[in-house]
């Protein structure tokens, strides 16, 4: 019997962003090469960059193959855009056979079954070998009990094969599928997973295996490295491991076998397994930037979260990265189930003292599967898991901190990122484009190179990193702005269409508002699709719930614009915006058409 023709239709590409790399779904990638090594037939339709709709893509892409058989998936957090593709499959022929793989189904197989709907079969734990095993009886017509690693629906129930046993060979794996990724059409730079599992146990991450910390040769590496150059515009090199460096000997050869490609890589490390005194030798290697997980600057939290490490310990790691000028890329992450008033100033105090470390603010995800989802279940904070899935895993509280607390804290986070940020010694704005947000700065390092980059953002940047010495930097634009030219913009908006909105309280958006004087202006309202920001107020203006709209008095709305990746609705704002009301959509670069681009040299500020 022929094969089956399966078409690996990953998640729809972030709506609300342009693409990032982040998001690339590389396990997609690995179980779209292992089919390919064995059937034929196989044929890919990558919706992060594809222009089309997602319900039309995936319907021109069914008839011109004629597919069997639709394989997706994803995180948790991706709910919608992975339920998305299912439904639309099955809305071109309910026959086809919808298989969802990935951490989503992988941490709770029976929750995400149900609440996807229209998935026929899951993929539980590693899919290279289940894909394969899954293939082949759908083309033998045997039974899926005989398949490790499934759980499917039958009549009114799901069923749930044998466990699948780990690849403990990951040598034997063939290399990820980049061409199903349209790598040499968007990106410059791959990732490479060196290893699967981690031994550590922290409460707010997910293991979707024993633990067993398995790693490829570094022979296995280097052929993929190779493999990459020869047959991709490859500029640099991404490591996913989280204990990339955990090894000494591993991490000496590989530094010495990768250094005479010269190309540039990042990885992540544990505080605990950071090989400091080989640092130099990363350096010299090619490593440019290493994720380091700090998570709190509360040893209490740390411990509750059993990261094993305290926050001396991580400070001491963060600055022989920094002394040795390589890239930091950190997180605080806030909402453990200890953290109160106390822990959060004391994470936030640490934070503003050592902002040359480049560290993020994000609250804690309690996604399935998750120790603190267990927690949250447990005490009914989820009183609804599948509901809760369907939200697309929402922020809830399971700290100490009390409700009012919480949404303060949620709002606090982006404020602190706002008004605080690591500005260079000094930096010239040379050039704003209001279409694409971007603004192009020659600013100078603390290293004595000047530099011009252009970046995202209008009143403040994202990423800025010197080529020399890899500091980081934000530039807040904004203090080059004209707040009366701003106003009298927002104002003629208002006298001309009517009541206005400005939709989300992202960084750029908090230093607009407070730029402006917001309060002293009637006739404009705040909106925030992040429910635990509802019902706070930002400069004596209350915010609300996108349902504001429906009223229809609100005749514009002005988005905030969004830095970086991370965030990801179902449904586009304008589509949002459409369904509520009439309202008109002014993109927010556009306020700033008739400024004048600032051109004189900021001095440096660590605060507003």
């Amino acid at each position: 019997m022929v094969a089956p023709r399966i078409s690996l239709l990953p998640y729809p590409r972030n709506l609300q962003l342009a693409s990032d790399l982040a998001l690339m779904p590389i396990g997609i990638a690995y179980i779209s090469s292992s089919l390919k090594a064995r059937f034929k037939n196989i044929y890919n339709l990558n919706l992060e960059f594809d222009t089309r709709e997602v319900p039309e893509a995936i319907a021109e892409t069914i008839a011109a193959h004629r597919i069997d058989v639709v394989l997706t998936g994803g995180i948790s957090g991706q709910f919608s855009r992975i339920k998305k593709v299912l439904d639309a499959a099955k809305s071109v022929d309910a026959n086809i056979v919808t298989v969802v793989g990935g951490l989503i189904v992988t941490s709770a197989p029976e929750v995400a079954m149900r609440a996807l709907e229209n998935a026929d079969i899951g993929v539980v734990g590693e899919g290279e070998i289940t894909a394969c095993e899954l293939v082949e009886a759908l083309n033998s017509g045997s039974p899926l009990e005989k398949v490790d690693g499934l759980v499917y629906r039958e009549d009114d129930r799901f069923v749930t094969t044998s466990p699948r046993r780990e690849i403990t060979d990951l040598d034997s794996l063939p290399f990820p599928d980049l061409m199903c990724l349209e790598y040499d059409k968007h990106r410059t730079a791959a990732y490479i997973h060196g290893s699967r599992s981690c031994p550590f146990h922290c409460t707010f991450c997910f293991r979707p295996s024993s633990g067993k910390y398995r790693v490829r040769s570094i022979d296995s590496i280097i052929s993929e490295v190779e493999f990459l150059l020869q047959h991709h515009a490859i500029e640099s090199i991404i490591f996913s491991d989280e204990l990339f460096l955990s090894n000494r000997k591993r991490v000496e050869e590989f530094c010495l076998r990768i250094k005479r490609y010269n190309v540039r890589w990042s990885c992540s490390a544990h505080v605990n397994t950071l090989p400091v005194d080989l640092l130099p030798l990363l350096r010299e290697s090619g490593c440019c930037s290493i994720v380091l997980g700090v998570e709190s600057a509360s040893d209490k939290v740390l411990q509750s979260m059993r990261k094993g490490t305290t926050i001396k310990r991580t400070e001491e790691a963060l600055q022989k990265i920094y002394d040795n000028n390589i890239m930091l890329d950190s997180n605080l992450i806030f909402g453990d189930i200890v953290e109160d008033s106390e822990t959060l100033d004391e994470s936030l105090g640490w934070w503003r003292k050592n902002r040359h470390f480049f560290i993020s603010l994000a609250r804690i995800r309690t996604f399935p599967g998750t120790d603190i989802y267990h927690h949250a279940v447990e005490q009914g904070i989820i009183p609804d898991e599948v509901e809760y899935l369907r939200n697309d895993c929402p922020y809830v509280n399971v700290s100490r901190l009390t409700e009012k607390q919480y949404k303060e804290m949620s709002l606090r986070l982006t404020t602190e990122e706002a008004f605080y940020p690591h500005p260079p010694q000094s930096f010239e704005i040379l050039d704003v484009n209001t279409v694409t947000q971007e603004t192009l700065v020659r600013y100078s390092c603390l290293c004595g190179h000047s530099e011009e980059a252009r970046t995202r953002g209008i009143l403040l940047s994202n990423d800025v990193r010197c080529p020399v010495c890899h500091r980081g930097y934000t530039v807040p634009y904004h203090q080059k702005y004209s707040a009366r030219d701003l106003r009298s913009t927002i104002l003629s908006l208002i006298a001309e269409h009517g009541p206005l909105a400005f939709w989300g309280l992202g960084r750029e958006m908090q230093l607009l508002l407070r730029l402006i004087d917001i309060a002293s202006i009637p006739g404009t309202w705040l909106i925030d699709r992040d429910q635990q920001k509802q019902g706070l107020t930002f400069m004596g203006k209350a915010i609300n719930a996108p349902d504001i709209l429906k009223r229809g008095d609100i005749r514009v709305v002005v988005p905030t614009p969004v830095l970086a990746a991370g965030v990801h609705y179902s449904k586009t704002l304008e589509t949002e915006v459409a369904e509520s009301c009439s309202a008109q959509i002014v993109p927010f670069g556009s306020l700033f058409n008739g400024a004048e681009v600032p051109g004189h040299v900021g001095e440096q500020r660590s605060a507003a």
